[in-house]
C-alpha cells in the first residue's frame, strides 16, 4: 500500500536494478517506463491494507552514449528469486 510506505516494485527493487543497468554502460539519459497493479485480493485490499503499489515496471532507456536497453522489474515473474545478471 503507498499509504503505508510502499513505492511498488518500482521503488523497492527496480532503482536497484536501474543502478545496476548503468553501472557498465554509463548514465540513463532517457526513460519511457509502464507501471502496472494486478488485482491481488478482492476488491484489492487486505484489511486495511490497499493494495495500490505499482507490482511490474517496464522502461526503455536511452544511455548518454547512444545504446538503448530494456529493463524490468516484477513481483510475479517466476524463476529466480532476487537475482540480477547482466
Amino acid at each position: 500500500s503507498e499509504a503505508h510506505g510502499s513505492k511498488g516494485v518500482l521503488g523497492d527493487v527496480g532503482v536497484h536494478i536501474v543502478d545496476f543497468a548503468s553501472f557498465p554502460v554509463g548514465d540513463i539519459t532517457r526513460v519511457n517506463c509502464e507501471l502496472t497493479c494486478f488485482d491481488k485480493a478482492p476488491d484489492n485490499r487486505i484489511g486495511d491494507y490497499v493494495l495500490d503499489a505499482n507490482d511490474t515496471a517496464l522502461m526503455r532507456v536511452r544511455f548518454a552514449n547512444g545504446a538503448m536497453g530494456t529493463i524490468q522489474a516484477t513481483r510475479w515473474a517466476t524463476g529466480h528469486h532476487n537475482s540480477l545478471t547482466l
